[in-house]
C-alpha cells in the first residue's frame, strides 16, 4: 500500500541518494584493490631485484646516483651497499673507459634503454673485469630511474683466449677423418682448408674451394635453407649442432648432411670448424620407409644404419634390422619381445627419460646424442633418431641409431693434437706461447723458466735409429712431468729442446725443481751411448722485464751448461766408448793392446808419420766400435748366424763411422773404421773397395786383427802356431790382405 505522505519526487531523490552512496562504496573498493595489487607488484619486484643471480643496479636518471644495488652486484664488485648507495659511478671509480660511459648514456637517451653492450668495470679491489650491460628507463616521466643489469663475461673471454688454436697444419686425424670436415674464416665464411673426405664426396678439388664462400649460392640449391643456416650460425654464437642441410656436389647431385660447427683458432685468428655427416642414404631410406609397407620392409632390413621398431605402449621390440643386431652384438631372436631396459641398452637414465617424454608428447626425436651399451658391455656413443609410425593400425616407434663413437674420438683427437706434441704428449710450442702470454702478468710473478736441450740425440738417431731417439725424447718428457709441479706448463720447445714454465715460483722453489731435473737427467737411458740434458734457469721478478729476454737468458745458461758438459765429457767419451765396446762385443782390452802394438810396428816399418801413427793407434783400439749398436742376441749367439743376422753384423763399420764423425777426436779415423772389413780383391764390405782404394790404415788393421786372433785364439777358437799363421796369411795375400803389408808383417813377427 502506498504511503500517502511520500510523493513520487521524494522517492526518486531517495533512490538517487542511495545510488550515489553505492557508487562511492564501489570506488573505495576499487582503490583498495588497486593499492593492494600495487603493493604486491612492488614486493615481487623487490624480491626479483634483490635475489637475481645477475648484478642489478637502480640509479637516478639525471645525476646517475645509486638508489639500490642487489646482493649479486655487491658480490661481484666488492662494494658494500652503504658504500655505493647515494654515490655516482664516478665517485666510487667503477668506470674504466670513459668513452664506454658516454656511449651508454647516449644510447639510453636515444633509445630509452640498451641491450647487451660490452663494457669494462673496476672492482673495489682494483681488478678490471668485463661485462655485458643492459639498461631500461623506469618510473614516472617526471621522476625517471634507470635499472641496470650486468652479466660478468670475464672468465668466458679468458677461456676463449686460452683455447685459441695454433697455426700449424692439422694432423692425420683431420685429414683421415671419414666425414667431410672444413675450416672457414669467421666473418665471410670462406674456405681455408678441407679434408680428403670433403673432396672425395663433393667432387671438388681442394684448389677449387679454398678462398670461396662456404655458403655460396652455387653450392646451395635452397636459398631459404641457406639463410636459415646463416641466421642460426650468427644467433647461436657460431655454434650449431647437427643442423640438416642439402648441398650440391660438383656433379650437380644433391646430398643431405648434418652439420655441426665450433670456433677454433689458427694462430690468433678465430675460424669456424664445420664437421659434417653425409646422411643422404638415411634420409632417402626414411622417405622410402614412408612410401609403402612393402618397400619399407625391404629397405628396413637392408639399411646400412641400425634401425628398430618397438611398441609405444610397452616399448618392446617388434623388429630389428641386421645392422642393429650387428652393432649391438645380439641375435635377432634375443632382441624381439624385449625392452631396451631388459637388454641393458641405455647407459644414461636421463636419455631414456627424455625419449619417453618425447614419445608421450608424440614428437619425433632428431639426432639425439646418447650413450648405449652393446651385449659385450662396450660403452658407445650414438646419434639417436625416432618417430611415430603406424603398422597394421598400431602406433609404433621407429628408431635409427648411428654409432658416432669413432667420429667423436677423431674430433677430440683433432682438438688434442692442436695443443699437444704427438710424440711426447707434452704441450706443443704454439700452445706454450699462448699460455706464456696469458701468464705473463704481475699476478703470476715470480715467473720461472727452465729450458733443456738433449745432448747426444743426433748421435742416437744416426747410430741406433730414430726409434731409439724417439724413446729418448719420451723419457725426457716423462722425467720433466715427474719433476715439475702440478700447475707448471711443460712443452716441447723444438726438436730436442724442452721448456718448463713455473708461475708464482720464487728462486728457492725454482732452484729445487732445477736441481731435481738436472740430477734426474744426468744419465737418461741404458743405451751404449751416454746422453744427458743441458738445462738453464731464468726468473722474471718484475713486470718491467721482457719475458722474451728471460727466455733468452735461460737459453744462454743452457748453452753455457752444454759447453761445460762438452768440455768435461770429451775426455771421458773415448774411455766410455772403449769400455762399452769391450762389454758389448767379443773384443778384449788385451786384444786391442796387442793390435795397437803390432799396428804401430808395421806403421813404423813402412815409415808412417807420427800423426799417422797416432791415428793408427786409436783405430786399432776402436775399429769395432760400431758393434755397440748390434743386439746382444746376435753378438752372443753361440751357433751359426742367419743371413739376416749376418747382414746386421755387417752394418757395424757404417755405425762406427757415424759415431766417429760425431767426435772431433775420432773424426780422423772415421774412414779407417768404415773400411776395415774391405778386402784387397774387392769382395769385402761395406763398399767393396779394391786394392789401394782401401785406406792404408784399414788394410793394416784388417791384417793385424786377423793375425792376432789366429796367434792368440778366442774363447771359441784355439791358437795357431806361428808357422800356421804365416802360411795362412801368405795364402790370403792378394785376396784378403795387401801383399806388401803381408811381407812386412811376416818379417816383423813370423820369421826367426
Amino acid at each position: 500500500m502506498k504511503d500517502p505522505d511520500r510523493t513520487k519526487e521524494q522517492l526518486l531523490e531517495e533512490i538517487l541518494e542511495l545510488r550515489l552512496k553505492l557508487e562511492k562504496l564501489e570506488t573505495r573498493q576499487v582503490f583498495r584493490e588497486a593499492e593492494e595489487a600495487l603493493q604486491m607488484a612492488e614486493e615481487r619486484f623487490a624480491k626479483a631485484f634483490h635475489y637475481s643471480a645477475d648484478p642489478l643496479v637502480i640509479t637516478s636518471f639525471t645525476e646517475g646516483r645509486y638508489i639500490a644495488v642487489n646482493d649479486a652486484w655487491i658480490e661481484v664488485t666488492g662494494w658494500q651497499r652503504d658504500e655505493a648507495v647515494g654515490q655516482t659511478a664516478e665517485e666510487i671509480d667503477i668506470w674504466v673507459i670513459e668513452e664506454q660511459k658516454h656511449l651508454l648514456r647516449k644510447l639510453i637517451l636515444e633509445n630509452n634503454g640498451v641491450r647487451s653492450i660490452e663494457i669494462d668495470f673496476r672492482m673495489k679491489s682494483g681488478e678490471i673485469r668485463s661485462a655485458l650491460v643492459s639498461a631500461d628507463v623506469i618510473g614516472k616521466s617526471d621522476d625517471p630511474h634507470i635499472i641496470w643489469a650486468f652479466k660478468d663475461i670475464t672468465d668466458q673471454k679468458r677461456m676463449e683466449q686460452a683455447l685459441r688454436l695454433s697455426e700449424e697444419k692439422f694432423s692425420k686425424a683431420f685429414e683421415n677423418n671419414p666425414d667431410p670436415i672444413s675450416i672457414t674464416t669467421l666473418g665471410n665464411v670462406r674456405y681455408v682448408e678441407v679434408n680428403r673426405a670433403f673432396t672425395a664426396l663433393t667432387g671438388y678439388e681442394r684448389e677449387e674451394v679454398i678462398g670461396i664462400e662456404a655458403l655460396h649460392y652455387d653450392l646451395w640449391p635452397d636459398p631459404e635453407a641457406r639463410e636459415r643456416l646463416i641466421q642460426k650460425i650468427r644467433t647461436q654464437n657460431h655454434l650449431i649442432h647437427d643442423e640438416e642441410f642439402v648441398f650440391r656436389m660438383k656433379s650437380g647431385e644433391l646430398r643431405t648432411f648434418l652439420c655441426s660447427t665450433d670456433i677454433i683458432h689458427l694462430g690468433s685468428e678465430p675460424h669456424l670448424l664445420f664437421v659434417t655427416k653425409d646422411i643422404t642414404e638415411r634420409r632417402r631410406m626414411e622417405v622410402a620407409l614412408r612410401s609403402s609397407e612393402g618397400k619399407f620392409s625391404r629397405a628396413f632390413n637392408a639399411s646400412p644404419v641400425a634401425m628398430s621398431i618397438s611398441s609405444i605402449t610397452e616399448g618392446r621390440f617388434i623388429a630389428a634390422n641386421d645392422c642393429f643386431c650387428r652393432m649391438l652384438g645380439y641375435e635377432r631372436e634375443s632382441v624381439l619381445g624385449k625392452t631396451s631396459k631388459e637388454l641393458g641398452f641405455w647407459m644414461d637414465f636421463e636419455d631414456r627419460l627424455h625419449i619417453k617424454w618425447m614419445i608421450l608428447r608424440k614428437k619425433p626425436v632428431r639426432d639425439l646424442e646418447v650413450y648405449f651399451c652393446t651385449k659385450p658391455g662396450e660403452l658407445r656413443l650414438g646419434s639417436y633418431s625416432a618417430e611415430e609410425i603406424e603398422i597394421d593400425g598400431e602406433l609404433c616407434w621407429l628408431t635409427i641409431l648411428i654409432d658416432i663413437t669413432d667420429r667423436k674420438a677423431a674430433e677430440e683427437e683433432i682438438k688434442y693434437l692442436s695443443f699437444h706434441d704427438k710424440l711426447t704428449g707434452l704441450y706443443n710450442r704454439a700452445y706454450f706461447e699462448t699460455e706464456l702470454k696469458r701468464l705473463d702478468t704481475e699476478g703470476e710473478l715470480p715467473l720461472s723458466l727452465i729450458l733443456g736441450d738433449v745432448n747426444g740425440l743426433k748421435l742416437i738417431n744416426d747410430v741406433l735409429g730414430h726409434q731409439e731417439g724417439d724413446r729418448l725424447l719420451i723419457e725426457v718428457a716423462n722425467i720433466m712431468r715427474r719433476t715439475g709441479r702440478e700447475d707448471d706448463i711443460i712443452a716441447r720447445w723444438g726438436g730436442d729442446e724442452f721448456i718448463m714454465l713455473l708461475p708464482r715460483c720464487d728462486a728457492v722453489t725454482a732452484g729445487r725443481v732445477f736441481e731435481r731435473l738436472k740430477n734426474a737427467t744426468q744419465h737418461l737411458n741404458k743405451l751404449p751411448i751416454e746422453t744427458n740434458l743441458s738445462v738453464g734457469l731464468a726468473i722474471k721478478n718484475s713486470p718491467d722485464q721482457d719475458i722474451r729476454e728471460i727466455i733468452k737468458e735461460a737459453e744462454d745458461k743452457m748453452y753455457r751448461h752444454k759447453l761445460l758438459e762438452d768440455k768435461s765429457n770429451r775426455s771421458s767419451f773415448l774411455v766410455s766408448l772403449e769400455r762399452t765396446m769391450w762389454t758389448r762385443s767379443h773384443e778384449t782390452r788385451e786384444h786391442c793392446q796387442r793390435m795397437q802394438s803390432m799396428a804401430l810396428q808395421v806403421g813404423r816399418a813402412i815409415n808412417l808419420s807420427s800423426s799417422e801413427l797416432d791415428d793408427l793407434n786409436l783405430l786399432a783400439a776402436l775399429h769395432d766400435i760400431g758393434k755397440i749398436a748390434i743386439p746382444n742376441s746376435i753378438l752372443d749367439k753361440p751357433g751359426q748366424l742367419t743371413f739376416e743376422e749376418w747382414e746386421t753384423i755387417k752394418k757395424h763399420p757404417e755405425i762406427g763411422y757415424r759415431i766417429a764423425l760425431s767426435s772431433p777426436e775420432m773424426a780422423p779415423i772415421a774412414e779407417g773404421i768404415l773400411h776395415h772389413h774391405e778386402r784387397w780383391d774387392g769382395t769385402g764390405y761395406p763398399l767393396g773397395l779394391k786394392g789401394e782404394e782401401i785406406p792404408l790404415a784399414s788394410r793394416i788393421i784388417a791384417l793385424v786383427d786377423a793375425c792376432d786372433v789366429m796367434m792368440n785364439g778366442r774363447p771359441y777358437q784355439g791358437a795357431n802356431t806361428r808357422e800356421e799363421v804365416r802360411l795362412e796369411i801368405e795364402r790370403r795375400a792378394g785376396s784378403q790382405f795387401d801383399p806388401g803389408l803381408v811381407s812386412s808383417f811376416v818379417e816383423l813377427f813370423l820369421l826367426g
